[in-house]
């Protein structure tokens, strides 16, 4: 099982559990980052990121989330990501968000790694898990 520790980043005026990750479809890949959510049921991205891979972002079930401060229409679709390397299926939701970051969830994400968070240090480990 692949572990990789990450420093959190500076977003607006806190720190927050950032990592970089690549998500793919057919031939295309882009790399972004996505803050560990664990409030999330779903992953969350913008869709620049799902027209950067050539996702038809707007033909995913359509759902409607609410948020800490709004209610989303969120589009899902399944989508291959990795943190390591080893891609991994994950159902994700392209939105226009009212954040700047894209959100890492628990169903697809959470199911397929280990998370610990080291608040005091500011670090957050990932560990995948076999499947």
């Amino acid at each position: 099982m692949a572990s990789k520790s990450f420093d959190y980043r500076i977003h607006g005026k806190g720190y927050y559990p950032t990592i970089p990750i690549t998500l793919f479809h057919l031939e295309n890949e882009a790399l972004t980052d996505g803050i560990i959510d664990s409030g999330s049921n779903y992953c969350i991205f913008h869709p620049w990121v799902a027209e950067k891979v050539g996702i038809p972002w707007l033909r995913g079930e359509k759902k409607t989330i609410s948020t800490v401060s709004e209610k989303v229409d969120v589009y899902l679709s399944k989508v291959k990501m990795a943190i390591f390397g080893n891609k991994f299926e994950c159902v994700v939701g392209f939105a226009k968000m009212g954040t700047s970051f894209n959100l890492l969830g628990r169903e697809g994400f959470f199911e397929n790694h280990e998370i610990t968070f080291k608040e005091k240090e500011k670090r957050v480990i990932i560990t995948e898990l076999e499947v």
